[in-house]
């Protein structure tokens, strides 16, 4: 078959230099899921696409070969080495039955990442904010003026923003528990996980504690998440600017959740935000752990658990977890 020079520009090796201005920081990681090719660098995240990615029937000699940064953060960002090398690690179809969705599991841990990323920039923006405000704040002005109070204007918006996306990455972890326990339904549903648990092997009902110590927080997210979307009697939530109190402080702002199974005191909300982040980054690297540990299957002949590593074993400070054989009374690590 004779070749078109198409053909023979598009299957030539190619050298492309990955980054930009902000980022040319060396590459440290490969990810190639979902027809997808992901270079992480120290510094960020960069999509891959081949010319035959946009144009697989090669019509067009003068597509080219792209390069798109999908995130300001790589290797040496915790967010990113707790959830989505983290999930490299783990999500390995020589170790897992082809029950378990792999190449999904890493998709939602790319998707989770993102909407974790966006909290977390949101909550850089908001603590940048209120400590430029309080540099200008004078709380010694003169009472006969009346005291100047700073205002940030847009708190309830900021807000409702920060607790949405947070839903959205509820549901982009609850992807990643489908990715490996196919048969539970799309809709989030902590309480179906939790009682799949139950029924399995003894492996599987080890996890139920900590689903459960997860539900409490997952349920204190849903319930938020309503209360801003359909607010009504007894169920609402709050916001506040800054304020002056009977105590005769200024406050910063805060949020308040009303709800009668899982209330908020006045809270404030830059506190708010940094545990909800925390929150969800423990709760994914709880079941992406826990749950590869519930599949993993023999190896070579050899039990393989998940196990944590000292910090001195790790190529990664945040990629705690790998897999390891039992050889004997020896725990072999198998890291890359």
């Amino acid at each position: 078959m004779n070749k078109r020079p198409i053909d023979h520009a598009r299957d030539a090796a190619i050298s492309m230099n990955i980054g930009d201005d902000g980022d040319s920081s060396p590459l440290r990681e490969i990810i190639s899921a979902t027809g997808r090719l992901l270079i992480i660098k120290e510094r960020g995240i960069w999509q891959i696409k081949l010319a035959d990615d946009v144009d697989p029937d090669r019509t067009n000699p003068d597509i080219p070969h792209s390069q798109q940064k999908l995130l300001p953060r790589g290797t040496l960002d915790p967010l990113v080495c707790r959830t989505l090398l983290q999930a490299k690690r783990l999500l390995n179809s020589d170790y897992l039955p082809n029950t378990c969705d792999t190449d999904a599991g890493l998709q939602a841990s790319l998707t989770f990442l993102h909407e974790v990323s966006a909290l977390q920039d949101k909550a850089d923006e908001f603590k940048g904010l209120t400590a430029r405000l309080s540099e200008t704040f004078d709380a010694t002005s003169p009472r006969g003026e009346g005291l100047n109070i700073p205002a940030m204007s847009d708190v309830e918006a900021r807000g409702k923003a920060f607790i949405q996306t947070a839903d959205h990455a509820v549901r982009s972890l609850w992807q990643l528990v489908r990715a490996l326990e196919p048969d539970l339904p799309a809709r989030v549903s902590w309480s179906r996980f939790r009682a799949r648990l139950e029924e399995g092997d003894d492996r599987s009902r080890q996890v139920v504690s900590v689903v459960e110590q997860l539900l409490i927080g997952f349920t204190f997210l849903r319930n938020t998440r309503n209360a801003v979307e359909h607010p009504k009697p007894g169920q609402e939530v709050v916001f506040e600017d800054y304020r002056l109190k009977a105590d005769g402080y200024v406050h910063p702002p805060a949020i308040t959740v009303i709800e009668v199974d899982t209330p908020l005191s006045e809270t404030e909300l830059g506190a708010y935000f940094g545990w909800v982040i925390t929150f969800l980054v423990n709760a994914f690297e709880a079941v992406l752990v826990n749950l590869c540990a519930v599949h993993v299957e023999l190896v070579g002949g050899f039990e393989v658990v998940v196990t944590k590593l000292e910090p001195d074993q790790r190529r990664y400070p945040d990629v705690a977890y790998c897999y390891a054989s039992w050889m004997g009374n020896e725990l072999v690590l198998h890291l890359e």
